[in-house]
């Protein structure tokens, strides 16, 4: 018998002015020192915010690339989902 269990890495990020940067997160649930990911701000778009019974996504997507990035917001966080997706997009919320 076979059991394969598939869980989504989670990663931290990090907003400036020109980049959004992510950090895998560590053993202890906490970021790692070493960026897995860094995307310049100005090729970056996020979709619409949709709201689920537990979480809130949004797809952020770079321009030149084919596939997005998916970002879930657990319940806890869920209100915290529209302010990221407009801090990316530009506006002021």
């Amino acid at each position: 018998m076979l059991f394969v269990s598939v869980t989504p890495r989670r990663y931290f990020f990090a907003v400036t002015d020109r980049r959004l940067i992510l950090f895998p997160q560590g053993p202890i649930n906490k970021p790692e020192r070493t960026a897995a990911m860094v995307l310049p701000r100005a090729r970056l778009r996020a979709g619409e915010v949709r709201k689920r019974l537990m979480t809130a996504t949004f797809e952020l997507t770079v321009d030149g690339e084919e596939q997005g990035l998916r970002f879930p917001f657990p319940l806890p966080v869920r209100a915290d989902a529209w302010s990221i997706a407009a801090l990316l997009n530009g506006v002021s919320r």
